[in-house]
């Protein structure tokens, strides 16, 4: 099979994909971790080390 991508080329455009490419990612996070067979306190104390993580680790971006 042949998949032929088409990537946008503006800066404005970059960001808008890169954007919805982290929400989507975010949304699948957050799915994977409702089905978890764990307790609801876990699953809140893992959110929010993903997104101290995450928060973290955009603070050091260039």
């Amino acid at each position: 099979m042949n998949v032929i991508v088409h990537y946008p080329k503006s800066k404005t455009s970059i960001d808008i994909l890169k954007k919805r490419v982290a929400e989507i990612h975010a949304r699948v996070v957050v799915r994977y971790i409702r089905e978890l067979a764990c307790p609801y306190n876990q699953k809140v104390k893992l959110l929010k080390k993903i997104y101290t993580h995450g928060k973290s680790s955009n603070t050091n971006e260039t």
